[in-house]
């Protein structure tokens, strides 16, 4: 029986955004910077982003038989004075449709925009996430 991931807090991920995140996966561990207009309409409406990256899992995970653990993407946006880190997984169903789900933010959520985005940080926040370094 395949799961009901929109019941469980998936979002569906648009045509655009799914060829941008299954290009990145060719060469997983690998992060890549991902053009901010390639997102979810969703996702494009949080104020402030000024970047967005992607890795591939380095071995993808079988998370049901019909669902597979793809990657992990962050997007980066300023408020104020303060940048902050958002952290979403990403699965392909059985059908080949690609959803995304916020992991839960802590340690390394915020950063100085002085010092920069801290990614290794962010992306290891993903359960599934193999260090890409």
């Amino acid at each position: 029986m395949d799961l009901d991931l929109k019941g469980l807090g998936w979002s569906p991920i648009n045509f655009t955004m799914a060829v941008e995140l299954t290009e990145c996966t060719k060469n997983p561990g690998v992060v890549f910077q991902v053009n901010t207009d390639a997102l979810n309409p969703s996702l494009k409406g949080m104020p402030g982003i000024t970047g967005a990256y992607v890795s591939g899992f380095m071995q993808p995970t079988l998370l049901t038989p019909t669902i597979s653990g793809m990657g992990a993407f962050v997007i980066e946006r300023h408020d104020g004075g303060t940048g902050k880190g958002y952290v979403s997984e990403f699965v392909q169903d059985v059908t080949g449709a690609m959803w995304f789900k916020a992991v839960p933010k802590g340690d390394g959520h915020h950063f100085d925009l002085g010092s920069g985005i801290d990614l290794n940080t962010l992306f290891e926040k993903s359960p599934y996430f193999k260090k890409p370094y």
